[in-house]
């Protein structure tokens, strides 16, 4: 359990850098093209893929806070048994989705495994890794959540993250007062 907390800690970092990066390379290419007319070739290579590979770490973050947009309006007023059923059928679909995801990019990673990026010379495949990251820690993170809703239900809660809900219920609040 350390080494899986340290791991996603690792990740929170790696975002934090990554970001880091992506704004220099954005902010100095700006500066250059504005002040000296001219600008670092090099520069858009790599803020698009910093971005991408944000994306796609990022989506395992959301992953593990439950942070994923999804509309539970309507699983919210099952029984807690139908909720449990509900999250355990969304978790078989994301796996699911999740090795179609990690299969067709190891097929991309093998494909591209010659071809290189123009500017900066990387491998595709190095590139088309990132998929396969996301596609086996989601679908990992998927069955730890399927996991602890079946053999643990009595601790199994949808999230409270209702901003919309409280919103519109304190709005009315100050508006009945």
């Amino acid at each position: 359990m350390k080494n899986y907390n340290r791991f996603f800690k690792f990740i929170d970092i790696f975002l934090g850098i990554m970001m880091g990066i992506m704004v220099v390379f954005v902010f100095l290419n700006v500066i250059l093209r504005f002040v000296f007319n001219t600008g670092l070739a090099s520069s858009e290579e790599v803020s698009r893929y910093t971005f991408v590979f944000m994306t796609f770490i990022g989506a395992i973050v959301a992953m593990r806070e439950g942070e994923h947009l999804c509309v539970d309006m309507l699983v919210k007023r099952f029984p807690k048994k139908g909720q449990l059923i509900s999250s355990i059928i969304v978790n078989v679909i994301i796996i699911i989705m999740m090795t179609i995801l990690t299969l067709g990019s190891i097929k991309m990673v093998i494909q591209s495994s010659g071809a290189k990026t123009a500017v900066l010379g990387l491998p595709f495949s190095f590139l088309y890794s990132i998929c396969i990251l996301t596609g086996v820690c989601i679908g990992i993170l998927a069955i730890e959540k399927m996991y602890m809703a079946i053999k643990h239900p009595e601790d199994f809660k949808l999230e409270e993250n209702d901003y919309i809900e409280k919103e519109f219920t304190n709005n009315y609040k100050e508006i009945d007062q």
